[in-house]
């Protein structure tokens, strides 16, 4: 999400009411129409996303903005005292709770997210202006921070992993599987063994292989995805998960985890068994590419793509993005370099 987190009881706003505006908090009547117009918005952003944390995304800005309010004495529907749902929405959108300015994409995630339920009320009805609409939004370079590890690098990284471990396993069978398939942090960390198949297939030479095909059941937009992972990639994937299971004496069943955590982290110290968090992936990622933004490895899966002679198209199907518009645009970021004519260009000043 970027900048600031949204956190329960992190946000604690305070502003003064318009002297002209009413303080009078609203009766429990239309509390509990708010309380229900809340959790009807929220199931339909479920319904559209498929996405937990989507959902407890918008509820916990949608309640931070709503306490903002409470504090002085109003509620979202307070459209009587329209300047003061502005005012708020605009201060809570543009601070954090230390009161420090928040990242553009934080501001700008925080307002789409009060005037999607505003657009709601409208749409039901319940309400017939959005407070929202009436705040200018920041603008973002979409995809600043894109940046691809070079190939040979990666390469090298990846050869340098200790696979006589299980540790080592695991680690070269996850930076595979993001990379070959440019997936999101995510969408990797929660694969089950019921989102594996495998077909069996001969070779040209006539040596049976096991191909590997992962379904992401939920990636962004609500979409399904697939990915066939090529031989050796499948090979170096099912040799960590057999490894693991077979020493830890556990049978696989369809809501096994595929990334298992190997230390004896946590707060109790009996991490080890369970499935591997976030935070854990991205040290992996630091560790071995140098970087703790998992999604590098999107970014870079994406170059090897090109250099592997993909076209747009293939590009676009593989990140599953809606338009060959944004694809183009997200190369072009991506391909961004140091400008190559600058010492020709020098010759001919100096």
């Amino acid at each position: 999400m970027g900048g600031e987190s949204e956190r329960e009881g992190e946000n604690q706003l305070v502003v003064r009411p318009h002297q002209e505006q009413s303080v009078v908090l609203n009766d429990p009547e239309q509390v509990e129409r708010l309380n229900w117009l809340i959790q009807e918005w929220l199931l339909e952003k479920y319904r559209q996303t498929q996405s937990v944390k989507t959902r407890e995304t918008y509820r916990t800005i949608l309640a931070h903005y709503r306490a903002a309010l409470q504090r002085q004495g109003l509620d979202l529907d307070r459209v009587d005292c329209l300047n003061a749902l502005v005012t708020t929405a605009h201060l809570y959108s543009t601070f954090s709770a230390r009161g420090k300015e928040v990242a553009v994409a934080t501001s700008n995630l925080r307002l789409a997210v009060l005037s999607s339920f505003y657009e709601f009320a409208q749409r039901n009805d319940l309400l017939d202006v959005n407070p929202i609409d009436k705040i200018k939004r920041g603008k973002t370079h979409r995809y600043q921070g894109a940046h691809a590890l070079q190939p040979e690098i990666v390469q090298a990284r990846l050869r340098s992993i200790d696979t006589s471990t299980l540790a080592g396993q695991r680690d070269r069978a996850l930076l595979l599987v993001y990379l070959q398939t440019c997936r999101r942090l995510s969408e990797v960390a929660s694969l089950l063994w019921r989102d594996i198949q495998i077909e069996m297939r001969t070779d040209p030479q006539g040596q049976v292989q096991e191909l590997v095909t992962l379904t992401f059941e939920r990636c962004k937009g609500a979409k399904r995805m697939v990915d066939q992972l090529p031989a050796g990639v499948s090979q170096i994937l099912l040799a960590w998960i057999r490894a693991y299971y077979e020493e830890a004496q556990i049978p696989l069943t369809p809501d096994s985890p595929i990334w298992i955590a190997l230390a004896p982290g946590g707060r109790n110290g009996k991490n080890r068994g369970n499935q591997l968090g976030p935070q854990a992936i991205a040290d992996i990622c630091k560790k071995y590419l140098g970087t703790s933004k998992v999604h590098t490895t999107r970014h870079t899966g994406t170059l090897l793509r090109l250099k592997a002679g993909a076209t747009v198209q293939d590009i676009k199907k593989q990140l599953g993005h809606d338009s060959l518009a944004t694809t183009d645009y997200y190369i072009e970021v991506l391909l961004q370099g140091p400008d190559i004519y600058a010492d020709q260009v020098e010759s001919l000043l100096l």
